[in-house]
């Protein structure tokens, strides 16, 4: 005997003795992963197109460093733009999401909702946004900081072994999460479509099926003369076994679609 919150049944509804083992969160882990990816992706983007800017950028840092600014003004003021940037970002999606969402929950049936009034919904958007910006704006902060001024006002500037490598290792780590993605997103089309058109061995469509239990074993006999007397049933047959489980009994009804008053 075990009690469970009602509130998490929908998500947590596979148990094996007694305990919980799954259910339908295991799609919102998957979902929340690829979200993950796409993000990750998302902030070695930044970093790239930042760190490629740096050119123009330099004669700005060569100034500032002159004039007396020190290296945490010019990692805070960098960390601070791809915060606000990060800020702005998270802004646009729910406004893209806000004008979706009708749509998508027309499409899938569901109520899903933006939960703004929601304490611990405005604390999760702000940890992303604070994580995203620095997490973006932490390579190129230290990058464009470490800039040597004399070397940028001479112009000659140029990137160093170790700076170039750790781009590419972006860029090949981009497009291996690129790549992964890709592929699981391809594995899972296929499944889907697998499931969709797999030939079944039998005629599923205005098939009703109901397990025959207690006293029903007893009286079936009496029980299928009674639903082939409908006139919505074409046919009834009972199996010990059948493709998708335990025995079960069959009923043909080719009126299934429509409503049928019970007699």
């Amino acid at each position: 005997m075990f009690l469970q919150n009602y509130g998490e049944s929908y998500l947590y509804s596979d148990w094996e003795n007694g305990k919980q083992s799954g259910g339908r969160i295991e799609y919102v882990r998957i979902f929340s992963i690829v979200a993950i990816i796409i993000l990750v992706i998302a902030c070695i983007n930044f970093m790239n197109l930042a760190t490629a800017r740096s050119l123009r950028r330099a004669k700005e840092i060569g100034v500032r460093k002159v004039v007396g600014a020190g290296k945490r003004q010019l990692i805070g003021q960098f960390i601070g733009e791809s915060l606000l940037v990060s800020f702005l970002a998270i802004c646009l999606s729910l406004l893209i999401v806000a004008l979706l969402l009708p749509t998508f929950n027309n499409l899938t049936e569901k109520h899903l909702a933006i939960k703004l009034t929601d304490p611990s919904f405005l604390l999760i958007l702000l940890g992303l946004t604070l994580v995203t910006g620095i997490i973006s704006g932490s390579y190129p902060a230290l990058f464009m900081s470490s800039l040597k001024p004399i070397v940028i006002l001479k112009g000659i500037l140029k990137f160093k072994p170790g700076a170039t490598y750790f781009r590419k290792g972006l860029v090949v780590f981009q497009f291996a999460l690129s790549i992964i993605l890709i592929l699981g997103m391809i594995v899972i089309y296929r499944q889907i479509d697998y499931i969709h058109n797999k030939n079944l061995g039998f005629d599923k469509e205005d098939l009703l099926f109901m397990p025959l239990e207690g006293d029903l074993q007893k009286t079936y006999p009496t029980f299928k003369d009674e639903l082939q007397k409908q006139p919505g049933i074409k046919s009834v047959t009972s199996a010990p076994k059948q493709p998708i489980g335990s025995g079960q009994l069959y009923a043909r009804c080719p009126l299934a679609r429509k409503k049928i008053p019970p007699s």
